[in-house]
């Protein structure tokens, strides 16, 4: 049902029948959005919300469940999903949820692609920096000796330290 009511909107969707076969499809592919049962034959969907967590991919998760109660909510949204629907599913709230949550995830990408622009930026301006010391420190030094007066041993020695 979720499926179909997804298909019409164009989104690009592939299924799991359990947590083995989700983490599976996880390992070999990444997705903007995952959305869970809270309960799989083999775990729970807590466990994959969890397993996305640790691969800081930034795909977002939904949960849903049949037995909805706050503490489940509670447990699904610290573990790291956008959000948590009870069954019965109005399809129009999905859709919504849906939608939000590939518009966040859209958005954590952008950030992700800004960040590195500007981290490659200030990488390169620091470099820059580093070389302009780097010239400049001899230039400085050079100057330092000439303004040195005197032609001691003391002050031989001082010259020769310094270059």
């Amino acid at each position: 049902t979720y499926t179909l009511a997804l298909r019409n909107f164009d989104y690009e969707i592939h299924t799991a029948q359990d947590l083995a076969q989700a983490k599976a499809a996880l390992q070999q592919q990444r997705f903007d959005l995952v959305v869970t049962d809270m309960r799989l034959p083999d775990g729970l969907g807590l466990e994959l919300v969890g397993y996305l967590q640790e691969r800081a991919n930034n795909e977002q998760s939904v949960v849903i469940t049949a037995y909805g109660s706050a503490e489940n909510a509670v447990q699904a949204l610290k573990a790291g999903a956008f959000d948590y629907l009870s069954k019965p599913i109005d399809l129009q709230q999905f859709r919504s949820v849906i939608a939000d949550a590939l518009a966040h995830a859209n958005n954590v990408k952008r950030l992700r692609i800004v960040q590195e622009q500007s981290l490659s930026k200030a990488d390169v301006q620091l470099r820059k920096l580093q070389e302009m010391q780097d010239k400049d420190v001899p230039i400085k030094a050079q100057k330092a000796m000439q303004a040195l007066v005197g032609n001691s041993q003391l002050m031989r020695e001082l010259r020769n330290y310094i270059a």
